[in-house]
């Protein structure tokens, strides 16, 4: 018997609903699609990829918080002072959180693309799909859309397209290509940045942030006009077979 959608709540952990891969891959994404989540009460709907070698959303390491305060801090002195921050202290901050991130093995970062409540199932079924498969990322996740009977959400939710190590610009630039060519038949424009999970468990999130720091560290202009060597394409290796039709 399917699980019920309260059955998935009250199993859930974090927040979130994770394909567990107990039931097939094609029902799962119909059963939770973001329509029919309340998202009053999930913050997520996530897959991981199933192709040997790949991790799922965590960086490996473990997030400590103290080792980052110290570059944080310089920044958060100037501003007391009144002063504007100057770029280049803005650049120096942002490469001692990256450096501290790569010393702690939590170097995992995600794309993100904005998806609008109407067309969020089906931009999240093909991100879903080719996360599983390991032609996307590590690992997926997506905000719910759901309000009540019948009801969306009246605003754009966030899509997260994970990498593993955001000093892999060859798979960052692949991932987002790959991205962008799932949502282009949907006319879902990718146009947010790059950004650092260490930068999301901080706190530096939008350009409001008290740091005033800027929350991505790459646009993807950018990284679409990285030359670099194309990444090798993901493992086609699954774990264990992936039942995805019938």
């Amino acid at each position: 018997r399917p699980r019920t959608m309260a059955e998935r709540i009250r199993s859930m952990a974090g927040g979130r609903i994770v394909w567990d891969d107990t039931e097939p891959l094609h029902r799962w994404i119909e059963a939770v699609k973001p329509s029919l989540v309340p998202a009053a009460q999930v913050a997520w709907v996530q897959v991981h990829s199933r192709a040997a070698g790949t991790p799922g959303s965590s960086g490996g390491g473990d997030f400590s918080e103290a080792p980052y305060q110290p570059a944080l801090q310089q920044i958060s002195d100037i501003i007391d002072r009144g002063a504007n921050v100057p770029a280049a202290a803005k650049r120096e901050c942002v490469e001692r959180l990256l450096d501290t991130a790569r010393r702690q093995g939590y170097t995992t970062g995600k794309w993100m693309v904005f998806l609008e409540p109407g067309v969020a199932d089906a931009a999240w079924a093909a991100i879903a799909r080719a996360t599983a498969t390991g032609e996307l990322g590590c690992s997926a996740k997506v905000a719910p859309t759901g309000a009540g009977p019948d009801e969306l959400v009246r605003k754009a939710v966030v899509c997260c397209v994970y990498v593993r190590d955001f000093d892999e610009r060859a798979e960052l630039q692949r991932v987002l290509r790959a991205l962008m060519a799932l949502m282009a038949p949907l006319q879902v424009p990718v146009t947010a940045g790059f950004k650092p999970d260490a930068f999301t468990m901080l706190g530096i999130d939008g350009k409001q942030n008290r740091w005033r720091l800027p929350p991505t560290v790459h646009s993807v202009a950018e990284a679409l006009a990285w030359d670099v060597a194309p990444a090798p394409p993901a493992p086609g290796t699954q774990q264990d077979p992936i039942e995805l039709d019938g």
